[in-house]
Parts: structure tokens; sequence; C-alpha cells
């Protein structure tokens, strides 16, 4: 609930993957999602998120959806838990279309887990 509006009502895992709006987005989750000013570059299949600091492709999965906002500014939404380090995934190529640069400002620790806010 938002201002006595209901924003989005189903299981609290569907919520967390497929936030409503970024208010429900930035709400649910600890630590909270991070977001950036970005734009959506591209054409088809082949579009790109590109912000301040750099540009990553959007997979097949999410461009059909993302299509109508080529060349429009959005807010690029990524979960602390989303972001890990190149060299300890077994599970993504690293490649130029998903290698991005941060710096890291804060670091959470979550009990077992620690969390980066960049």
């Amino acid at each position: 609930m938002k201002d006595g509006l209901v924003q989005q009502c189903d299981t609290p895992l569907n919520i967390y993957r497929g936030p409503a709006n970024k208010f429900v987005a930035g709400f649910i989750g600890s630590p909270p999602m991070n977001f950036v000013e970005a734009t959506i570059e591209g054409a088809g299949t082949d579009l790109f998120i590109k912000a301040k600091g750099f540009r990553t492709k959007v997979d097949a999965e999410r461009a059909g959806k993302l299509s109508s906002y080529v060349g429009k500014e959005v807010s690029f939404g990524i979960r602390p838990s989303d972001i890990f380090d190149k060299a300890l995934s077994p599970s993504v190529a690293p490649s130029p279309d998903n290698l991005v640069s941060v710096d890291v400002e804060v670091i959470e620790p979550m009990g077992a887990e620690w969390c980066s806010v960049m």
C-alpha cells in the first residue's frame, strides 16, 4: 500500500520477482533495489540499457517488452543480489555485453550474507 492505495497484491516471491511499479520494486527486498537513470538503445531484440558509466545488453525475453521505450529515459533497477564478481560466477560467461564496472558505496552485513549497494 502507498497513500491508501494497493500497489500490488500477490505472493511475496511474485512481488519480489515482478514488481508492478518502481515503488513496489524499491519497497520489497532487503537491501532495497538500486535505481539508475538510463536510456534504452538499439532495435528489435538487440537492445541495450545505457546509463552513466555503463552499457549492458537486454536479454531477449525483456527486449520484446522494452522495444517501445527505445530512445526514452527509464529507471533501471537492479537488486544487490543480482550483482556479482565475474570471477565468482560459474553460470554466467563474462562478455562485453554483460560486464559493468561499479563503485561500491556501502556493504551491508546481512547475517550469513553480504550485500553491496552501488
